[in-house]
């Protein structure tokens, strides 16, 4: 059972981060998506709750439920990844709900890979530009490299993704879990190795490969597919409102 989240009943917890990519070690820290039903109040008021909390040992975001559904419909790779977490809880009592989402996992990712591709390009920019100014969390990073390895780190994973995703035959989970990632050259940007006169070099001489795939990735969106998802949701927060956390 998961614990609730206050007031709130947590409906999935899912480990995203490091651990997915296989790109984890000792050192690694946790990262976890908590996805909230709606309140009363929260419906009423037409409000969304979230929270994020940041240590160097965890970090965990909460969300409501129905931004799962805006976000993977709009690409969010690490809202998608939660659709292929390895760590996973789901609220016993809804599990029969979510289950479409997680059984068509790859079907609804390819139908809206035009959108990935536009997220992972759009959050590649806004880790560049906080390349060298560090968090509470990663400012020894800076200091100890020149600029922050962890967000250099994802700024190549999310390009990367979309070449093997490109390469994999649309196969997802494939293309988000490296076999060996000691060998690729994202280990050596996660344990600072490559220097920082030349982690600009290679970021943007990825990005510019990354833009070839651009006609791949041009596809239009199943309105089919974004129903589902919608859908599921909803059927979840109605069921939600009318039998409380009992079964259905």
């Amino acid at each position: 059972m998961i614990k609730p989240w206050g007031a709130r009943t947590v409906l999935l917890r899912a480990r995203v981060g490091s651990l997915n990519y296989n790109l984890h070690d000792a050192l690694s820290d946790k990262d976890w998506k908590l996805f909230v039903l709606p309140s009363f109040d929260d419906l009423y008021n037409g409000t969304r709750y979230s929270y994020a909390h940041t240590s160097p040992q965890e970090d965990y975001t909460v969300h409501d439920i129905r931004r799962l559904a805006d976000l993977i419909l709009k690409g969010n790779p690490y809202f998608l990844e939660v659709l292929y977490s390895r760590e996973l809880a789901i609220h016993k009592p809804y599990y029969h709900l979510l289950e479409p989402l997680f059984h068509q996992r790859e079907i609804i990712t390819a139908a809206g890979r035009v959108h990935l591709y536009r997220s992972c390009l759009g959050t590649y920019q806004e880790k560049r530009k906080n390349l060298r100014k560090g968090t509470a969390t990663t400012g020894t990073l800076v200091e100890r490299y020149g600029y922050d390895t962890k967000e250099a780190l994802h700024a190549y994973r999310l390009l990367d993704l979309l070449e093997r995703y490109a390469a994999c035959a649309w196969n997802f989970a494939h293309a988000l879990s490296y076999d060996d990632p000691t060998t690729s050259i994202l280990w050596a940007i996660k344990t600072g190795m490559i220097a920082d006169g030349d982690i600009d070099a290679l970021l943007e001489g990825k990005r510019r490969q990354i833009t070839s795939l651009a006609p791949q990735y041009d596809q239009p969106v199943s309105p089919a597919i974004a129903d589902l998802v919608r859908q599921t949701i909803q059927t979840i927060v109605h069921h939600h409102l009318i039998h409380g956390d009992g079964h259905a």
